[in-house]
């Protein structure tokens, strides 16, 4: 076997980041924006006091009216400017996730170990992060502010408002993040779920609440034309459609799945352990699936899933599910497979079971990790008191 040091560990590392980035460089250096121009043009006409939403574009914006409050700023710049500062942004918050999720950890990991879980991640989730960038899409953000959320609740009122306002916003760059409340409300932090709902619904009232009627007549106006897509979306809402049951006839396989998922899913108290952070991600992910319109860049979040799974396995079948995921995903991705490959996978739903198995390995290893790692809790206003503060 050949050793691998920790100077070559390094440069691998080091080579994988700079490649990628590379990539994302050379895809995006002759683009025009792809949907970033339905934010950049939000921002501008919110700025200039008229609605966000126009029927008439091309790509009309079709996020909600507080989003278009955040892309004023970027408006303010040239466009081609602003979208190399969007694209950053991206990449910021794509790095940032696993690093934070590292940072986060009770034990340092060898550096085998993470070069084998960046390669890992890599193989399943290049085809998701090539269609995030190459479109300019916002799931990468969404997922790290509440990701962010999750890490800098605290026991001060201004760190739990903090991170409230934090999901807020990621939740509403893409409301899948908001299945996330129910594993907080049943897991022990339903304080803290009420809270990041109620800041949810509060920053959904700016710029002006009667935006939102802006906002759905251009989902009724302007549908998307599922017949002209060069691609098969892949989530719970399109299983349904190709087993040919209707939402109704659908709903007891969704409550069987959440119910799953929540039977392993530990208890989500203010730790600093691994186990409900890992979790997290999990129902990250899960809700991912949910999304009305599950495009394939929806899934962005795989690669920080795999990295983190990876890591913190506690035995070799849960890594083999892991690999397994991800070369299923790496082999039939249009790029590496040809789009015959593509296609055949998309049409049984293959990148969806993917995502819940990988989803599905990180909450067995969050429920192992969450009974053999020491509990460490900030005074959380989801428990009793203990003997001390009641003296108080």
């Amino acid at each position: 076997m050949i050793a691998v040091g920790p100077r070559a560990s390094r440069f691998a590392l080091l080579f994988l980041v700079l490649g990628f980035l590379a990539l994302l460089v050379a895809k995006n250096w002759h683009s025009h924006g792809g949907d970033f121009e339905a934010f950049y043009n939000a921002g501008a006409r919110l700025w200039a006091g008229e609605s966000p939403y126009r029927l008439t574009d091309e790509l009309p914006f079709k996020y909600a009216p507080f989003i278009s409050l955040l892309m004023v700023p970027l408006s303010w710049l040239p466009y081609d400017l602003a979208r190399w500062v969007f694209l950053a942004l991206e990449f910021a918050a794509f790095l940032a996730l696993p690093l934070t999720f590292l940072r986060s950890r009770s034990r340092p990991a060898s550096e085998k170990a993470l070069l084998a879980a960046a390669a890992v991640a890599t193989l399943g989730a290049l085809r998701f992060l090539d269609n995030e960038f190459h479109v300019s899409q916002v799931n990468l953000i969404s997922y790290f502010l509440v990701w962010m959320a999750w890490l800098t609740d605290g026991p001060r009122p201004r760190a739990r408002w903090g991170s409230a306002a934090l999901f807020a916003a990621g939740a509403l760059f893409k409301f899948h993040p908001l299945l996330l409340l129910l594993p907080l409300f049943l897991r022990g932090r339903q304080r803290t779920a009420l809270r990041w709902a109620a800041a949810t619904f509060l920053l959904a009232l700016l710029p002006h609440p009667g935006l939102w009627r802006d906002f759905w007549n251009v989902h009724v106006e302007r549908p998307i034309p599922m017949a002209t897509l060069n691609t098969i979306l892949q989530g719970f809402f399109p299983l349904l459609r190709a087993l040919g049951l209707s939402w109704l006839g659908g709903a007891p396989l969704a409550v069987a799945l959440v119910a799953l998922a929540l039977w392993r899913t530990p208890k989500l108290r203010a730790t600093s352990t691994s186990g409900p952070r890992l979790a997290v991600l999990a129902w990250l992910l899960i809700g991912a699936g949910f999304s009305p319109i599950p495009w394939q860049h929806t899934y962005s979040l795989v690669f920080s899933a795999l990295f983190a799974g990876w890591l913190l396995a506690r035995d070799r079948a849960a890594r083999g599910l892991l690999l397994a995921a991800a070369l299923a995903l790496g082999v039939t991705a249009r790029g590496v497979g040809g789009r015959a490959v593509a296609l055949a996978a998309e049409h049984t739903q293959l990148i969806y079971f993917c995502a819940l198995l990988i989803a599905g390995t990180l909450l067995v290893t969050a429920a192992r990790l969450s009974t053999s790692e020491p509990l460490v809790k900030f005074p959380s206003e989801d428990e009793p008191k203990d003997g001390a503060q009641q003296q108080r």
